[in-house]
């Protein structure tokens, strides 16, 4: 079977992109996706408890739930009330995220999906965090363990607050993570490598038809 990849294009990705960084100091990790209110409130609780670590959370609420406004107003305040340096931007176009992954020096990548399916669903975030040199901090589900473990390019972890302490420390683990994380997308999951297996199968498809007319 033929696995395609929604992944981004290298010329995206290899664009210089100013970034004033939402206005957040020292290192940053960020959170991309979906918002859904018990992740959420985990990961502030994490990063109030590391020192000097912003967080910048993307997102609107998942599609279809309303309630972003209340949701945002509670982790504001339980924000403030630990202590954590957070910065929420609500939905963001397409065409900034690229500004957001230059922003963020850590990605938390969330579950996304129904616990049933997280040992076989690759985010894409995971992807885009390797396309734009940012190490990612994944769960311990299958699939995107294998990526990260053969590439060395983040953590596997589900206790974030010793993770986010351990990679906010480590400029140069950052670094070397995020290279390799870059290599690996380039050689295996971008673009312009799923636009020619997707040609592949429909050339074969073709074959296969212009066979049967025989």
């Amino acid at each position: 079977a033929t696995v395609l990849y929604n992944s981004e294009p290298l010329e995206l990705v290899k664009k210089i992109v100013k970034t004033d960084r939402f206005g957040l100091d020292g290192v940053v990790a960020g959170y991309i996706g979906g918002l859904r209110k018990p992740i959420l409130e985990d990961i502030l609780e994490a990063t109030s408890k590391v020192s000097a670590l912003s967080l910048l959370v993307v997102g609107g609420p998942p599609k279809g739930q309303g309630g972003y406004s209340k949701m945002i107003e509670e982790l504001e305040e339980m924000a403030t009330e630990k202590g954590a340096n957070a910065k929420f931007t609500g939905p963001l176009p397409y065409s900034m995220m690229g500004e957001c992954y230059e922003t963020c020096d850590i990605l938390i990548v969330g579950h996304y999906v129904d616990e049933r399916l997280r040992d076989y669903a690759i985010p894409k975030k995971l992807l885009d965090a390797m396309a734009y040199r940012v190490p990612a901090i994944v769960g311990p589900y299958e699939a995107r363990r294998k990526i990260v473990e053969r590439y060395k390019c983040g953590v596997v972890s589900d206790n974030w607050v010793d993770t986010l302490t351990e990679l906010s420390n480590d400029k140069d683990l950052r670094q070397k993570m995020g290279d390799n994380g870059f290599k690996a997308f380039k050689m295996n999951y971008s673009w312009e490598l799923q636009e020619k297996k997707l040609l592949s199968v429909y050339e074969n498809l073709l074959e296969d038809d212009a066979g049967g007319d025989k």
